[in-house]
């Protein structure tokens, strides 16, 4: 089974959120914000929610990549094709998800871990296609799928920590999960381009 480092890629997490703390927290609070006064609006709050989500994974790739993120650059990026594609895998994902959980054909958590690389692709712009993006998670997940669920379980318990904090914890705990995350999309990102060059 190939691996990754959970406290390496936690101790770099943790210096990235101390570095850009302020701007984390405050986007957060906002993106909570926002998604409460519109929840009496079904589809329109599910439409921001799913914009709220790739401008957060936008956010941890170009933290990650030591690029400088601020409001001002919130949207840089992001286009209406990006965007329509990221919604299409977010439902086809939970999608697949649900139905492996009730048929039990697959455990649930395999078939999530196996699709979780593919917001990271589409918003880092691997992939523009929502259906290829889940095909290269597929397969850049290969080998990882156990390892990635049991760092689930971490970032489960960090957030549950960040909860116990009154709550204003998980203004922290969350980006530090996202980034996390997104270290891991890093690694099997360049792990599968190793691998695809060794092959040709």
């Amino acid at each position: 089974m190939k691996t990754f480092s959970k406290k390496e890629i936690l101790k770099k997490s943790w210096i990235d959120v101390k570095a850009n703390v302020w701007f984390l927290a405050s986007l957060y609070l906002l993106f909570v914000i926002v998604i409460s006064i519109t929840s009496d609006w079904d589809i329109f709050n599910t439409l921001l929610s799913v914009l709220g989500n790739l401008i957060f994974v936008l956010v941890s790739i170009r933290i990650i990549n030591k690029e400088k993120v601020g409001y001002s650059s919130l949207f840089d990026g992001i286009t209406f094709n990006m965007y329509l594609n990221y919604l299409a895998a977010y439902i086809l994902v939970g999608l697949f998800v649900i139905v492996s959980f009730f048929l039990l054909i697959f455990p649930a958590f395999i078939v999530g871990s196996m699709l979780s690389m593919t917001p990271f692709i589409l918003a880092d712009g691997k992939e523009k296609n929502f259906w290829k993006a889940m095909k290269m998670s597929k397969k850049m997940t290969y080998g990882y799928k156990w390892k990635i669920v049991g760092f689930w379980f971490v970032l489960i318990g960090i957030n549950i920590l960040g909860l116990l904090a009154l709550g204003v914890g998980l203004l922290v705990t969350l980006p530090l999960s996202l980034i996390a995350i997104a270290y891991v999309y890093k690694h099997v990102s360049s792990d599968s381009v190793i691998e695809a060059e060794v092959v040709s």
